[in-house]
């Protein structure tokens, strides 16, 4: 089971795994039956030269039991060796009464603690347990790290799939060039985040990323806005203005529905893109632009093309990079993810956050997110104000429409789901000509149920 089904599938018990180093026979049976009762998984090596950094590596413990004298090479030596590699990892020395004055040496160069034989039950459950809490504190540190390391790599980006890691890729490729970009996908799906996220990681990121909403400004201004104007070009010019392409010399001007622009703003654009010069509205100076253009749209400039709305020859300018981004109902393992990070983000506080009922979670994972993560997020707020205070969002506080459409693709009472099975799976599969979400409607389940049958039975 993968980590997504670990978390909102079954849940499945993950016991601490105990390395334990020994080569007195006695001993090991004693420790591995003391740790098994505990619910510990065991693994044993009973020669010094066995535990190398690699053998015990590929064991990956979260504790080591390691005694101090060992055929072969000893415990200190062997402390030596794994504690660069684990640096995490607490190791316990085993030692005898007459070596604690050597015990209490390898505590200085990094052992965790050490235990005395003969071997004190008591002793050694409260000192494992708390080796075991630490390890799993330390991977969960790591763990956070990294995903912070890669969140601020790619500025606000959250998703994990196989979707976003393309993303990414292009992300870094865009970054080490001038290119201009064109990123294309339905509204809400972050466009103007990939935009930032390639400028923060080049090396334009010392200069202004300066976004302009194509669409939100009124073709008498929209020239105004991008180049400037002098004194006096048009009523109300009191005096020059510079416009986004001077304000971002030197950085990237971003162009938010660059397919909202009307035709005699593109051919200024084309000449921005081919020659790096412009006048401001009304002016006759020319100046020069070294502004790297991203530019995005929902919109199928291609069509448009066709239908003479865009330029043929801007949007190949425009166009020399493209980037896809998915829709969220493209990347649902990622809705997890973005729910906890929209919880954490719209609560002020640990005590206000609140987790998501499977079920909740069930309808977030089935509903087809037309307005993609922004319309993911103000869901969220929404089942937050209705929450009031109540320790997880359930169903009943989402918004209508997703409850409305789960109620349209599940029928049957509250709780109660048809079995599934590879016949019926299969005939409404070809029923609805591989369409998965028309399958689940005929199915009477969630588009969620329907995935982790197939996955599970492993049917295309």
């Amino acid at each position: 089971m993968d980590a997504f089904g670990k978390r909102y599938g079954g849940r499945q018990k993950i016991m601490d795994k105990v390395l334990i180093i020994d080569d007195d026979p006695s001993a090991l049976r004693l420790i591995e039956m003391y740790l098994k009762k505990w619910g510990y998984r065991v693994s044993e090596m009973s020669n010094g030269n066995e535990a190398t950094p690699d053998s015990v590596g590929a064991i990956d413990p979260d504790v080591i039991l390691l005694d101090m004298m060992l055929p072969g090479k000893s415990g200190e030596e062997i402390l030596g060796e794994l504690r660069p590699v684990f640096p995490d990892t607490p190791i316990i020395m085993i030692t005898s009464f007459g070596s604690i004055e050597t015990a209490v040496r390898t505590m200085k160069v990094g052992a965790y603690d050490f235990v005395t034989k003969p071997i004190d039950p008591t002793r050694l459950e409260i000192m494992v347990g708390n080796a075991a809490k630490a390890s799993r504190m330390a991977r969960k540190l790591s763990e956070f790290d990294a995903a912070h390391t890669a969140r601020s790599r790619h500025g606000n980006i959250i998703g994990s799939s196989d979707a976003m890691q393309k993303i990414y890729e292009m992300i870094d490729a865009l970054a080490d060039s001038n290119a201009p970009a064109l990123i294309t996908g339905e509204t809400g799906t972050g466009k103007e985040l990939v935009a930032c996220a390639i400028h923060d990681r080049s090396a334009r990121a010392g200069k202004m990323f300066v976004p302009v909403n194509c669409g939100a400004l009124p073709e008498g201004i929209i020239e105004s806005e991008l180049f400037g104007h002098v004194r006096g070009a048009f009523t109300g010019a009191v005096k020059d203005k510079k416009g986004r392409f001077e304000l971002a010399n030197g950085g990237t001007i971003f162009l938010d529905e660059v397919g909202d622009l009307p035709t005699s703003t593109q051919v200024k654009l084309l000449r921005v893109l081919q020659e790096g010069t412009y006048e401001r509205v009304g002016g006759e100076q020319t100046l020069k632009c070294d502004a790297r253009v991203i530019s995005a749209t929902n919109r199928d400039l291609k069509a448009m093309m066709a239908q003479g709305k865009f330029r043929e020859d801007l949007y190949y300018r425009i166009c020399v990079a493209p980037v896809e981004m998915p829709a969220l109902r493209a990347r649902r393992t990622d809705i997890p993810q973005l729910a906890e990070h929209f919880l954490n983000l719209l609560t002020c506080n640990k005590e206000q956050r609140a987790g998501i009922s499977k079920a909740a979670m069930d309808a977030l994972l089935d509903y087809e997110w037309p307005g993609n993560v922004r319309q993911f997020r103000n869901a969220l707020e929404f089942a937050l104000l209705k929450r009031r205070g109540e320790s997880a969002i359930e169903p009943r506080h989402l918004p209508p429409e997703i409850l409305r459409e789960r109620g349209g693709a599940e029928k049957l009472k509250p709780g109660r789901k048809p079995a599934l099975n590879e016949i019926s799976v299969r005939d409404a599969l070809r029923r609805a000509g591989g369409n998965k979400a028309k399958a689940a409607r005929i199915l009477h389940v969630g588009r969620a149920t329907l995935y982790r049958f197939l996955r599970d039975n492993n049917i295309d």
